[in-house]
């Protein structure tokens, strides 16, 4: 029978049945994957017959140019698949590093809240009178003789009671202040 009596489509079909394992192999040679080059190779035969058909490719020189098809491929899969890993590591890296930065944040505001609920707890151990007097001097910012003269009590008397609330707080935010130092 002569070649010429076959349709395109027919010695396309020969075509594939001669040549898709070897091209699977030489695909595989490249990539070093099975599966994937099947994949590849499939790949390949549809876009040889969809450009052969177009560009009038005789079966002398169809081979060659699926082989030059699969090459380009397997190519551009060894690129993507470079491309895939180094995005992969490049984000693996920033995670690790949102990952470290987000324990370091959550470590320093449960720390911060640590010290701001026991400066709380001192600072409402002590009387109503000298804790508004404490928060008037530190908090509201008001002179010592402001408030001693709105309290009726001494200057000495004010420092005094500043003097026991601050040693009061030091001792208790001491062991927190060295966790966080």
């Amino acid at each position: 029978m002569d070649i010429k009596e076959f349709s395109f489509d027919d010695l396309f079909v020969m075509c594939y049945s001669r040549y898709f394992n070897s091209v699977t192999r030489y695909i595989s040679s490249l990539i070093f994957n099975e599966h994937i080059s099947e994949e590849i190779a499939q790949d390949v035969f549809m876009k040889a017959y969809e450009k052969a058909d177009a560009e009038n490719i005789y079966l002398e020189k169809l081979r060659n140019f699926i082989f030059t098809i699969a090459r380009n491929k397997a190519f551009d899969h060894i690129k993507k698949e470079k491309l895939e890993a180094k995005k992969y590591r490049e984000y693996h890296f920033q995670e690790a590093e949102m990952d470290a930065g987000f324990y370091t944040d959550l470590e320093s505001y449960c720390i911060d809240g640590e010290i701001i609920s026991t400066l709380n707890d001192t600072i409402n151990s002590f009387p109503e009178a000298q804790r508004n007097l404490y928060i008037d001097i530190f908090i509201n910012k008001k002179q010592v003789k402001t408030i001693s003269s709105d309290y009726h009590i001494s200057v000495y008397k004010i420092r005094k009671i500043i003097r026991e609330i601050n040693e009061k707080i030091k001792d208790e935010l001491g062991p927190l202040m060295e966790t966080v130092n």
